[in-house]
């Protein structure tokens, strides 16, 4: 009876450290997961801001050359292109993100997206 009682303590001691190990390691994992998404909403952020750049200079450069119509339509192209590029980025963003951990991703929009990153970049 004294082993039994032994046995079945052990046991349990061993069954509550397994859980409490695995609650750690899917904390540990929850804070990777999320410095990783903030990671990649800097790279995300830092081409928009890139893009948004040089496309200012691209117009520039068409308005000193005197083609308005050509620069407007390509403005308007560019508009469209870089627009459909944001939804594909948050889209694919959302698409990579682990379903356990979807309830950390307050957006689904790429204003959203800077949004969130803006008030969470003190954490990388």
């Amino acid at each position: 009876m004294e082993y039994a009682s032994l046995g079945l303590a052990g046991l349990i001691g061993y069954m509550i450290g397994w859980f409490l190990a695995n609650i750690m390691h899917l904390g540990r994992v929850a804070l990777l997961v999320e410095k990783t998404g903030l990671q990649t909403l800097k790279l995300m952020v830092s081409v928009a801001e890139d893009v948004e750049f040089v496309r200012a200079i691209k117009y520039r450069i068409a308005e000193d050359l005197g083609d308005s119509a050509t620069a407007i339509r390509q403005r308007n192209v560019d508009d469209y292109e870089y627009e459909r590029w944001k939804r594909a980025a948050v889209d694919s963003y959302l698409s990579s993100y682990p379903a356990v951990f979807k309830s950390q991703v307050p957006f689904s929009d790429w204003d959203g997206a800077v949004k969130h990153f803006e008030e969470n970049r003190r954490k990388l």
